[in-house]
């Protein structure tokens, strides 16, 4: 929406009564592109020993029956709250989005390692 466009909106608002008369529209706060990608850049980077610290302190939870699917779904709704919500730090939302691909990851790769199951020996005859 431009700035025209908005102003004049406010002032139809302010005009009908529905904003108070020191209403303005509110500034612009878009981030500069390079600020932006270097702050995507170091979240990137730390999130790889950070996920790998949390790996290594779960350690024999991921590995074993039904931790590798906990982990992944709570990883990937820590990562979705933090995407949703507004009033986070750049720094953070950069962060949720390499947790959402680990939650996805390792869910995916938990439901490929889970065994075929083994045909009931007394029926295996049929």
């Amino acid at each position: 929406m431009s700035a025209a466009r908005l102003d004049a909106i406010v002032d139809a608002a302010r005009r009908q009564g529905l904003l108070p008369a020191d209403a303005v529209a509110p500034p612009d706060a878009t981030r500069p592109w390079p600020v932006v990608l270097l702050t995507a850049l170091g979240a990137w980077l730390a999130a790889i020993p950070l996920l790998g610290v949390v790996g290594l302190l779960l350690g024999d939870l991921i590995s074993r029956s039904i931790g590798p699917y906990f982990v992944g779904v709570l990883t990937i709704a820590g990562a979705t709250v933090v995407l949703r919500s507004r009033d986070v730090p750049l720094f953070v939302e950069q962060l949720a989005l390499p947790a959402l691909l680990v939650g996805v990851v390792r869910s995916a790769s938990a439901s490929s390692a889970t065994p075929a199951p083994r045909p009931v020996p007394c029926c295996s005859r049929w």
